[in-house]
Parts: C-alpha cells; sequence; structure tokens
C-alpha cells in the first residue's frame, strides 16, 4: 500500500521560506530547527510542527537519488523567477516527492478540462478507486486541496468543498520551462510527445509552451519525430540541463 505522506495543510510561505533557506545551508539539522523557530507561533504543538516540517523536508531537502539533479536545478533557479511564477518550482517538487499530491492534482486538471469547478467529493471518488478507503486518506485530501488553495492553483467555489481555477500562470522564464519538461517526463516513466508534455492534468495551474529549438539546445533531451508527425521527447545524460552548476 502506497504512502500518502502528504497529509497537512502546507502554506505557500512555510514552503517558500524553507526552500530559500535550503538554498544557502546543507546542514538538515539547522534547517529543521530553523523551521521550529519559524513556524512556532502558527503551530504551538511539537507534534503538528514536526509533520509540517516533515513535509517541506521530503520536497525540498529529503530527495530521492534519483531525482537531486532537479532539486539543485530547482534551487539555481529559485531567486531568478519572481512569484507567481515560482509556483512551479515548489508544484513540480512535491509531484516529484509525493504521488498522492500528483495524483490529487492530475484529478483536478482533469476535472477542470470539462467542466469550470468540482466538488471534494469528486476528488475523493476518483483517488479512493486507485489509493483505497482508509481514514488518512480521508483526513488528508482536504489538507491537500486547501493546500492548493492557499498557493492560489485553486480558490473556493461559493463553499469550502467546491473548487475552481484560478487564472493561469505564465511560465516565461527558459530555464524553468526545460526544468517542468523534465519534471513531465520523469513522472511519465521518461519519455513523452511535446504536445502532451505541456498540457498534462498535473500541471493544470501552469501554461507553458517550449519550442523544439529550445529542446534541442539543452543537453538533457534527445527529440525524435514519430510516422504521425508528432515530436516525442526523452531524458538523456544526466539531466542538468546546465542547471546544477
Amino acid at each position: 500500500m502506497q504512502r500518502i505522506g502528504f497529509d497537512r495543510m502546507i502554506k505557500l510561505d512555510w514552503i517558500e521560506y524553507y526552500a530559500k533557506i535550503s538554498r544557502h545551508e546543507e546542514d538538515t539539522g539547522k534547517l529543521k530547527e530553523q523551521m521550529h523557530e519559524t513556524l512556532f507561533e502558527e503551530c504551538p504543538q511539537m507534534a503538528s510542527r514536526k509533520k509540517n516540517i516533515t513535509i517541506l523536508q521530503r520536497i525540498w531537502t529529503r530527495v530521492e537519488a534519483e531525482h537531486r539533479l532537479l532539486r539543485r536545478g530547482a534551487l539555481n533557479i529559485l531567486d531568478d523567477v519572481e512569484m507567481p511564477e515560482r509556483l512551479a518550482l515548489h508544484w513540480g517538487m512535491s509531484l516529484l516527492a509525493y504521488p498522492f499530491f500528483r495524483e490529487i492534482a492530475a484529478c483536478c486538471g482533469r476535472f477542470l478540462k470539462l467542466q469550470k469547478n468540482f466538488s471534494r467529493q469528486q476528488i475523493k471518488e476518483q483517488i479512493t478507486a486507485t489509493w483505497g478507503a482508509r481514514p488518512t486518506l480521508e483526513r488528508a485530501l482536504p489538507r491537500v486541496l486547501e493546500s492548493m488553495v492557499d498557493w492560489g492553483a485553486l480558490s473556493h467555489a461559493g463553499r469550502k468543498s467546491l473548487y475552481r481555477a484560478q487564472p493561469e500562470i505564465q511560465v516565461t522564464d527558459e530555464q524553468l520551462r526545460l526544468w517542468l519538461l523534465y519534471v513531465c517526463l520523469e513522472i511519465e516513466g521518461g519519455c513523452l510527445s511535446l504536445e502532451r508534455a505541456a498540457s498534462l492534468p498535473c500541471l493544470f495551474p501552469f501554461s507553458f509552451n517550449i519550442s523544439l529549438a529550445e529542446i534541442q539546445q539543452a543537453n538533457c533531451f534527445s527529440v525524435t519525430r514519430e510516422r504521425n508527425n508528432s515530436i516525442v521527447v526523452t531524458c538523456q545524460g544526466d539531466g542538468s540541463c546546465g542547471w546544477s552548476s
């Protein structure tokens, strides 16, 4: 059974702060201590604070080995990209760290392609089919959705259990577009058509168009043209795309 993990409401201010201090501090113990101090007023209970910090760590510091270069790339881009565009970095790292977050995001994206809003119950029915009916899911689902509201990806549509999309965030930074493309490839098994990469449901808060020339100039993708004339992009090399320098 997959572990849900992302079962707290994580505020944008928290993840922004944690990512920025991670940019300049490698000592995870010092990072944890700093976050305990920062979150103390909002989360006075130690147990609750620890759980919030654990989620932040999984997103930005306790990263799986295969995603460490993407993390380094994200941290290198972090200071060069302004909000709301910078949200794409937090979102992408969350997609990589938490399959539960990724599946909820994909469900939201699929519903929003068909209708203007959706209910928490609709997402629950979709997620339960994959993750099973369990008490942890009941608690975690609204917390993930409320995190997405706080991050500016969703808003409430009349009542708290009904959600709608916020205006799409245009991703204009070239390095960020390439980084997002690599995230897409990672979560889709390493190979994806260029057309589909820009419209993955789990990336519903963002709009980004990436040219074939940009991809070909990067050192971490290979490109092939299929018989139906679609362009297929594949990961290659170490995936750094110059980000890890």
